[in-house]
């Protein structure tokens, strides 16, 4: 990235996800004018309320340690940091290659930092370049196809096989010990199981990228909806935590799939696109 082309790059990509944001930063809002906490409630009156609303807004709010109308909106903090970093850490990718991975999965030990939320992803950003640069996971499923299918069962056993312990041992309190690593190498196993063995269940298929593509709205709005009416009554009338997990995700992706309605039936959809279009415009002309 030249400084230009980075500029250009955080810029739409912080712009597109602030957009993105905005419209369940919405829903949430008019939800807690209902439901309560009123967003008075959460940030204050006066000033310091709308600055502290307008912080939220930004997804400045984990950053600032202000108050945020939804606790899992700390992510919102860290995406924007990884947007910002991002063209630092392709550039010094290029320069030392898989040392900057090494650095970045250990350097926060080595001087007894804090593992934070932020710091505890640096290395699985560090993994995302790697394995794209790379384009490790398409030379998997290529390779694959490649193979006899007794050879591709045997191996789709192998890793599932390998998944389900790893996944169990990732639920250990050893793991806080190793949480960078732990998390950028598991991150990176969660791809390649989907890709070499769900990917190829067609049904299966079909339905993750439907709730990949409602991924952030879920995401975003779950914890809402959990801690605003949830105790009210899906804990009382669901007594198993799976019946209750995926009572979660179905409310959280209705409201999603609504969300998205309205988005497009208002224009909204289009008026992002033209924004993000106006903004790549902007940097072309000023080169």
């Amino acid at each position: 990235y030249g400084h230009h082309t980075s500029v250009a790059f955080c810029v739409r990509r912080y712009v597109k996800l602030i957009l993105g944001f905005l419209a369940a930063y919405i829903i949430c809002f008019v939800g807690s004018c209902i439901f309560g906490p009123t967003p008075k409630e959460v940030y204050g009156g006066g000033i310091r309320g709308i600055l502290a609303a307008l912080i939220d807004v930004l997804g400045l709010s984990d950053l600032y340690s202000t108050p945020t109308l939804v606790g899992t909106w700390w992510y919102m903090s860290l995406a924007v940091i990884l947007i910002f970093i991002f063209p630092l850490l392709v550039a010094a990718w290029r320069k030392i290659g898989w040392i900057l991975v090494i650095l970045l999965m250990t350097v926060p030990y080595f001087f007894g930092w804090e593992i934070t939320e932020y710091a505890r992803w640096l290395g699985t950003a560090g993994m995302g370049i790697l394995f794209a640069d790379m384009e490790i996971f398409e030379k998997i499923k290529t390779w694959m196809l490649k193979q006899s299918i007794f050879v591709r069962v045997m191996i789709k056993i192998a890793v599932t096989a390998l998944w389900i312990p790893a996944v169990i041992f990732y639920n250990t309190s050893f793991i806080e010990k190793i949480r960078i690593p732990a998390d950028g190498i598991l991150s990176v196993f969660a791809v390649v199981f989907s890709y070499v063995v769900l990917s190829d269940f067609p049904g299966l298929n079909k339905i993750l990228v439907f709730l990949g593509k409602h991924s952030m709205n879920i995401f975003l709005i779950h914890t809402f909806i959990r801690v605003k009416w949830f105790d009210g009554y899906i804990y009382t009338a669901y007594k198993n935590m799976w019946l209750i997990a995926i009572m979660l995700l179905l409310h959280a992706l209705i409201l999603s799939i609504v969300l998205e309605w309205l988005k497009k039936i208002t224009g909204y959809n289009k008026l992002c696109d033209r924004i993000i279009q106006r903004i790549s415009r902007h940097f072309k002309a000023s080169r």
